[in-house]
């Protein structure tokens, strides 16, 4: 007999236990996979999944509709994966090496943008009910989901493919829970309360004789549950208050007000919001368990809270810490104290140019040609607002100070390079280094101004890249640092005396060439310093290549330096991150990572052309080197018009294309040229897709908007030598 909805629901709602495992027969395998999605292991997958419909079945007569009961089967999944402790060695379950990559990038988001990613792309949820499950503002969610696709890959067209595929591989998923247990689960997890009345008897027999002294035991212990649990509620109820007063204190401390009143709109400082987040959930959470007497551990809230107050140090206590307590050998630890360092920071600086503007005319008074005399300024502290002076003190003590950039930014608070910031660089791993040099310098990047010595700026260089080929890419404050470090290469590089670039108004400063249109000497020496800083340097991948062509040009000229801009050191740098970086190229571009050719252009079928020719005279793949994907596709294609499938065959990679000659040339027929009947050629370099290690990118033609892609094409890496994976 086929069950209707309607019955089905109205069975569910009588706890109708055969009705129920249909349910879970239907949405099981989306708990199961939504637990897989964030990131537990198997053994975890099941506990989530059982846990889940156990507490579902619980609340059936609550249930109105189909959907309130599967937005409530989410819920609960949600609620009891937040509670769940991930475990570090990441299972590998899929069968394509991207896919997996992918999924453990996912992992890896914060769980704000990750569980908003997962129930939007995998799930099917609309924003509106991503908010009733999260809690999340529905314009926020929205938000939430365009950061995760950014820090997954930048590239919109990748990620949509990526994650397509990735949908795909989760469905191709087999799980394993028995819906049929629960309830056999259910009746295990009573026994323990007859085994313990079993264990009584054994030990009333065993001190038999005693039965007043175990009546006595009893009414103490009794009254022992009492007073702990009247002790427990007297400690939350203090921590309420103590907690409002630390948070309180810091911010005495810095000088400023929690919330800061402005004539536009009231400023509250993001320095205590995540924390205080925390401290009310673990509050809930620990009365909650007080209204179901259930047993609370004192000391465990005690242990939480103390965690908490760490969360609220402000940056000068941080700094105390780690200079006692170096973390030197820590890579991890290092990266988490320089991220919660910067981003209280951060905070401090909003709080600062907040009341800033609340002040105006403080500072234009004091303004003379678009700039401040800190030491004037300074000296009339005392004359101040007192809410201004407070601020100013604060900052001080979080190592700031006031400085000036005239044009830029009259008055702003600088960290400063000192004793302290030393102090707290060589507690820190090697690897974080480069955000301390961020964060001493941040004001020059900024303002994209170059007023430090060319030796000291390849330093700074040379240490935000170290630190930035060390990092997660989507880690926090990697795009700020990305950032500093692009822009002080554009600095050391681009001059726009050539071409335009960030510093056009100050050309006269940031001048590169000589009057004679040839690279300065003191830029040669530090262009040549930058090509040598070996490795997998992104800054020296492009200096080679810009100084082989300035050299034969005396100086003067290169086409790569004329395309170059700061997307491609962005692209370079996150090559460099996924070992792809011989797949780098300075070119036009058609989008981010995409190179794109002009077939009917007459210099490229030359090239073609005598490629072809040299290749097929004896099919030396030695020929190919160094030769790009564009390249090989179009000798593919003037080989086809030659009617010569032997040379067709030979540009395939025949570890994942074993077909023999013979075989090829007897099915071959001359095709259709695609290559007639488009205008352009484009591939997407940099990608995440490979093949037992080696680069996988797809290659496509635009028409009537969009790209179409027909070919892959795989590359040699030792060799540097692309040839056909497969094409239509």
């Amino acid at each position: 007999m086929i069950i209707t909805n309607v019955e089905l629901y109205n069975q569910l709602k009588t706890g109708d236990r055969e009705a129920f495992i249909k349910w879970m027969g239907s949405h099981a395998k989306e708990i199961e996979q939504l637990a897989l999605q964030y990131g537990c292991n198997s053994l975890q997958v099941q506990q989530v999944t059982e846990a889940t419909f156990k507490k579902l079945y619980n609340q059936l007569t609550e249930i109105v509709d189909e959907n309130q009961l599967r937005l409530v089967q989410y819920k609960i999944g949600l609620s009891l994966l937040g509670d769940m402790d991930l475990p570090l060695e990441k299972e590998t379950f899929l069968p394509f090496e991207e896919d997996q990559q992918l999924h453990e990038k996912i992992i890896n988001l914060d769980y704000e943008n990750k569980v908003t990613l997962l129930l939007s792309y995998f799930h099917g949820m609309t924003e509106k009910e991503i908010a009733f499950l999260t809690g999340i503002p529905e314009n926020q969610v929205v938000n939430l989901i365009a950061a995760s696709r950014q820090r997954l890959n930048r590239n919109d067209q990748q990620i949509e493919k990526q994650l397509k595929f990735l949908e795909k591989s989760y469905d191709r998923l087999r799980f394993s829970f028995t819906y049929e247990n629960l309830f056999k689960v259910q009746q295990v997890e009573s026994d323990p309360l007859v085994k313990q009345k079993s264990s009584k008897k054994v030990l009333l027999y065993w001190v038999a004789g005693i039965v007043t002294l175990l009546a006595l035991i009893t009414v103490s212990v009794v009254t022992g549950e009492e007073y702990q649990r009247s002790s427990t509620e007297k400690y939350i109820a203090r921590i309420k208050t103590d907690f409002e007063k630390e948070v309180q204190n810091k911010f005495d401390e810095l000088g400023i007000p929690e919330t800061i009143e402005s004539n536009d709109y009231d400023f509250t400082s993001g320095l205590a919001d995540a924390p205080r987040r925390d401290f009310d959930s673990m509050i809930r959470r620990y009365e909650r368990l007080l209204e179901k007497n259930e047993p609370i551990d004192k000391g465990k809230i005690k242990e939480e809270y103390q965690e908490l107050l760490e969360q609220i140090q402000l940056p000068s206590e941080m700094a105390t810490r780690v200079i006692k307590k170096p973390l030197t050998n820590d890579k991890k630890q290092s990266e988490e104290f320089i991220h919660s360092y910067l981003e209280k920071l951060s905070y401090i600086q909003e709080s600062f140019y907040t009341i800033y503007y609340n002040h105006h005319e403080i500072f234009e008074d004091a303004m003379v040609d678009d700039s401040i005399d800190i030491d004037k300024f300074m000296e009339k502290k005392d004359s101040y607002p007192e809410d201004f002076q407070k601020v100013l003190t604060g900052l001080e003590k979080q190592n700031f100070y006031p400085a000036s950039i005239p044009m830029y930014a009259p008055l702003f608070p600088k960290y400063q390079t000192n004793e302290l910031s030393k102090k707290i660089r060589s507690s820190l791993h090697e690897d974080v280094s480069g955000y301390m040099t961020m964060l001493e310098n941040e004001h020059l990047f900024n303002v994209e101004s170059l007023d430090i010595p060319l030796d000291q700026s390849l330093d700074y260089l040379i240490d935000m890249e170290n630190t930035l080929l060390a990092s997660e890419q989507f880690t926090t404050h990697y795009e700020m640092l990305s950032h500093s470090y692009t822009t002080l290469f554009n600095a050391l590089v681009i001059d726009d005396n050539k071409k335009y670039g960030v510093f056009y108004e100050h050309s006269e400063t940031n001048a590169i060439f000589d009057e004679h249109g040839a690279v300065k000497e003191e830029y040669r020496a530090v262009w040549e310093k930058i090509a040598n800083i070996g490795g997998d340097s992104p800054a020296a991948f492009i200096m080679k290549k810009i100084i082989s062509e300035m050299k034969e040009s005396d100086w003067k000229k290169s086409k790569s330096y004329q395309r170059l801009n700061q997307q491609h050191i962005y692209d370079a740098l996150s090559s460099a991150q996924n070992n792809n970086l011989k797949l780098f190229t300075i070119e036009e571009y058609m989008g981010y990572g995409t190179i794109t050719t002009d077939i009917q252009d007459s210099k490229y079928q030359l090239e073609v052309k005598e490629l072809y020719e040299k290749f097929s005279h004896d099919h030396n793949l030695m020929t190919l080197e160094n030769a790009n994907p564009l390249m090989i596709i179009g000798v593919y294609d003037y080989a086809n018009e030659q009617e010569d499938p032997e040379t067709m065959w030979q540009l395939f990679n025949h570890e994942y294309v074993p077909i023999s000659l013979e075989a090829y040339m007897d099915d071959w027929t001359k095709k259709d040229s695609i290559l007639e009947q488009v205008e352009y050629l484009s591939v997407e370099m940099g990608g995440e897709a490979s093949i037992n290690g080696a680069p996988l990118v797809p290659v496509g033609y635009e028409k009537d908007g969009t790209i179409n892609y027909f070919a892959k094409m795989i590359l040699d890496i030792e060799k540097n030598i692309w040839t056909i994976y497969e094409i239509q």
